[in-house]
């Protein structure tokens, strides 16, 4: 198993080492990107030098974090199962019996389960690269929002625990009720191949959903899309100014003459 996935059992130091040797190792590269248009937030994540991490329920794509649960569990590991979850023992005992009658009943009980388990996490999306034409379309709205980029190594514990998303053809199979730690390694790192576009990478926070702050020096650059509005780039130009992040180069992305394709340069403030 990946490093990433026992960082529960280290120190905040140790996970911080992690996501080093992670950029070192290039698992995930040094500089990640997040998409987003203007609106109400976009000043806050400025003034605040903060981000929301969501969770998996709330995601766009119906299909994300699905697992198939392969089962035939014995009659013992059901018991073992929802013991752990802090059952009481003789609970345990009921569902278990409950499933000798009524397979359904265990099924549903773990699916809501899981479900919850799953939401205890708070989600960042982000991607490697900043210029993909349909990501600028439908998470910067039209091209016109901007993208963030963030240099991994100037706030490591920020992006603990990084995770690549592996893009397949199938929703992942194990057995859940044994194999629990799956539901990270597997199932929320996996995505349908329809999304390899993305080139997505997945900052999983194990207090859950809510802002997190970062370190102003780690968001090294801002690409502004081809249809930003003036009045928009020189609002968040500002926010740079006002809340301290005169490092931050600026950039733009520019449609190719002669390919599909964006270009991405550098953008000079008179």
């Amino acid at each position: 198993m990946n490093g990433n996935y026992k960082m529960g059992l280290l120190t905040d130091e140790q996970r911080a080492q992690v996501v080093i040797g992670n950029v070192k190792h290039k698992t995930i590269p040094q500089i990640l990107y997040k998409y987003r248009e203007f609106d109400n937030f976009t000043e806050s994540i400025f003034k605040d030098s903060s981000l929301y991490f969501s969770k998996p329920s709330g995601f766009n794509d119906p299909f994300d974090c699905k697992i198939v649960d392969t089962g035939n569990y014995s009659f013992q590991e059901i018991i073992d199962y929802f013991i752990g979850c802090g059952m009481p023992k003789q609970d345990a005992v009921t569902v278990a019996l409950q499933n000798v009658t009524n397979p359904n009943y265990v099924v549903s009980v773990i699916e809501k389960v899981r479900a919850e388990v799953m939401d205890r996490h708070g989600i960042l999306c982000l991607s490697k690269r900043p210029d993909s034409i349909l990501m600028w379309s439908y998470y910067s709205k039209a091209h016109t929002g901007f993208v963030l980029g963030f240099d991994v190594l100037e706030d490591p514990p920020f992006f603990v625990m990084p995770l690549p998303i592996k893009y397949v053809p199938d929703y992942p199979a194990f057995r859940y009720l044994v194999e629990k730690e799956k539901l990270v390694t597997h199932g929320m790192i996996s995505k349908s191949k329809f999304w390899d576009h993305e080139e997505e990478v997945r900052i999983c926070k194990r207090t859950g959903a809510g802002l997190y702050k970062f370190s102003k020096k780690c968001l090294t650059e801002i690409v502004f899309g081809c249809q930003t509005k003036d009045a928009d780039r020189n609002k968040l130009i500002k926010f740079l100014k006002d809340y301290g992040y005169s490092h931050v180069k600026l950039k733009r992305t520019v449609p190719s003459r002669n390919s599909y394709k964006l270009e991405i340069q550098d953008l000079t403030i008179a």
